[in-house]
């Protein structure tokens, strides 16, 4: 899995639309994401959504087991956070107001 930024300066922009360099034209950084970045990587994306996502996309997308969130994940949910839903990855109402809080909870160490 890799994250990527394009360039943010309008000049820049502007400097590279005239080169001919493909889709990358507009690319700033890339690297590839270290295994310990993965579930709040995947959690950034899923838990945007009003009606989250289903469990089982975790290890399609990071090939990771759902063990290893358990203890996050069961924090968020006593804390009301998150469902208690083992089938689907949502926030409730409130962890919905306090996602960026959620969100960290699964950022590594």
């Amino acid at each position: 899995i890799l994250r990527y930024s394009k360039t943010r300066l309008p000049r820049h922009y502007l400097e590279r639309a005239n080169k001919l360099e493909g889709a990358n034209n507009f690319l700033a950084e890339q690297f590839d994401l270290a295994g310990v970045d993965l579930p709040f990587e995947f959690m950034l994306n899923a838990l945007r959504l009003t009606a989250g996502v289903p469990a089982s996309l975790f290890t399609e997308r990071t090939g990771l087991t759902p063990d290893c969130i358990d203890v996050v994940w069961q924090d968020l949910c006593d804390r009301g956070l998150v469902t208690s839903d083992k089938t689907r990855h949502m926030t409730s109402p409130q962890g919905f107001l306090f996602l960026n809080d959620v969100l960290t909870a699964f950022m590594a160490d």
